[in-house]
């Protein structure tokens, strides 16, 4: 699964958690991008043979931000520890086949308001920049709050400010990787 932070990769470790209750083993592996942090955890299983292997299998796919867990449940048979590390390898490398990939971009998350009679250039602009529309709320004002990439929030608040005769002048909210498309076929893998 996709995660962005050490936090958000926690929560989604304690969401499998509870979700398959009463597996003996929850190992994990994690690569963020952000700090350039990998981490792992064999979860009780015998040393190097669940958490290791997994992150191997991450690293080799060219993948980041991206959180695999594999579960186990006892079921009387003993696997040894060549047995674990191929069970632990399939499970990621089964993963990390089934994912969908998407390219993660520098994205800015931006903000503007603008008014009723703006509102169709503006619906007319917003896919040149591919960008992902978050929220759209419709009061006395139209509140907009979008992502497009960092690269191209200069071309389009100029674009906003000429439009609108210099009344509608979008902030950035935030900063952060985000993907705008899905990845095309036969394209390197690099984030999930």
């Amino acid at each position: 699964m996709p995660v962005c932070s050490w936090e958000q990769a926690e929560e989604e470790i304690r969401k499998v958690k509870s979700r398959l209750k009463g597996a003996k083993h929850y190992a994990y592996a994690y690569v963020l991008r952000e700090g350039n942090i990998k981490r792992f955890s064999d979860d009780g299983e015998p040393q190097g043979t669940a958490g290791t292997p997994m992150l191997e299998i991450l690293e080799r796919s060219g993948l980041y931000d991206v959180l695999v867990v594999g579960t186990r449940y006892f079921g009387g048979i003993l696997l040894g520890v060549g047995g674990l590390v191929r069970a632990y390898s399939q499970c990621a490398k089964d993963a990390v086949g089934a994912a969908q990939t998407v390219i993660m971009e520098p994205c800015a998350e931006i903000e503007f308001d603008t008014d009723y009679n703006m509102y169709g250039g503006i619906s007319r602009i917003l896919p040149q920049y591919e960008a992902k529309i978050l929220e759209e709320n419709f009061g006395s004002v139209i509140k907009i709050r979008v992502v497009i990439r960092e690269k191209d929030y200069e071309k389009f608040k100029l674009e906003l400010i000429e439009l609108s005769s210099g009344r509608i002048e979008p902030k950035i909210l935030k900063k952060m990787y985000d993907f705008l498309k899905k990845q095309q076929e036969n394209t390197k893998k690099t984030s999930i």
